[in-house]
């Protein structure tokens, strides 16, 4: 098992296990309702890609995760762009997003 994916799947299971924490980290604030369950939803993402990768040693299947995570990035650097309020999250969800890219495609 590779750490990142690890690291990836963990991640995941801390989204969606303790949202409200993880919000407070990210954004400064725990947020309503439905960023909440936006953590959740990302959570699951991350869960399920930590697992496919884990068991896959096909490139494609890695590039593939690795695209998703380039698309997530892009997503938070334009969130991060429009909002200020949300720019704090945005910006570390980027980063994070960033680091699983880099490991699907330069493993």
């Amino acid at each position: 098992m590779k750490r990142i994916d690890v690291l990836r799947a963990s991640w995941g299971a801390a989204q969606i296990v303790i949202a409200e924490r993880v919000a407070r980290y990210e954004l400064g604030h725990t947020g309503n309702k439905a960023t909440i369950w936006a953590f959740r939803i990302l959570g699951f993402r991350q869960l399920v890609q930590g697992l496919v990768t884990r068991r896959s040693h096909s490139r494609a299947v890695h590039h593939t995760g690795g695209s998703v995570d380039v698309i997530h990035v892009v997503s938070m650097l334009v969130i991060a762009a429009a909002s200020p309020r949300r720019r704090r999250g945005a910006l570390l969800n980027a980063g994070i997003a960033g680091l699983f890219a880099w490991s699907e495609f330069w493993q």
